[in-house]
């Protein structure tokens, strides 16, 4: 096809707009993908992280009541307190196991949700406890098996931070991969333009 110099210049603009634009349309696809799954992994990770934070410290307070009732006679007020750490305790578990999906984890948690009904109900009958010791040792040993259970569960939270971060790196290498290839042919698409409109 014989075309006028005019018209050559013409489709070679044409043509190398169109390239740029959808060499831009398919970077900001990339970049925007990428975006998306590393604000989605970290929104969780900080979602969890936050929730183990006041798990922890749930957990930590209970441990230091429950000392104080075996080491004292319980009163009316320091098994209350005790109770409303464990509501809170329950409340707190629950939000985290709703952020996972693995069976392993979802074990650990129903565990420490178990440990903390039992503790409960061990604590409603505390009143009795000035007349007698009965429960006294099932309350220390309760709250050692929270504690034991929240400390397996940070051992697989650890594992899933390393894990998140490698998929984090897979994420941007994969993108970055994508990206080169767009450029390469990008690179060969404006070879091919400037060999076959000048001819």
């Amino acid at each position: 096809m014989n075309l006028s110099l005019r018209n050559r210049v013409a489709t070679s603009f044409s043509l190398a707009a169109a390239v740029v634009i959808l060499l831009a349309f398919i970077v900001f696809y990339h970049l925007n993908n990428l975006n998306k799954e590393i604000e989605s992994i970290t929104d969780r990770s900080n979602k969890v992280t936050l929730i183990t934070d006041e798990v922890r410290i749930s957990a930590v307070q209970i441990l230091k009541n429950q000392r104080r009732i075996l080491t004292k006679k319980p009163t009316p007020e320091m098994v209350e307190r005790i109770l409303n750490l464990c509501e809170s305790f329950t409340s707190q578990l629950q939000r985290l196991d709703a952020h996972y999906d693995e069976p392993e984890v979802k074990k650990i948690i129903g565990q420490m949700l178990s440990y903390t009904d039992s503790l409960k109900v061990i604590l409603s009958k505390a009143s009795l406890f000035h007349r007698n010791n009965i429960g006294m040792t099932s309350i220390g040993e309760l709250a050692d098996k929270i504690l034991d259970a929240f400390s397996e569960f940070q051992d697989i939270q650890y594992y899933q931070n390393v894990e998140r971060e490698e998929k984090i790196k897979s994420i941007i290498n994969e993108t970055k991969r994508k990206m080169m290839i767009t450029l390469i042919i990008a690179f060969l698409w404006t070879i091919i333009l400037g060999l076959v409109i000048p001819g």
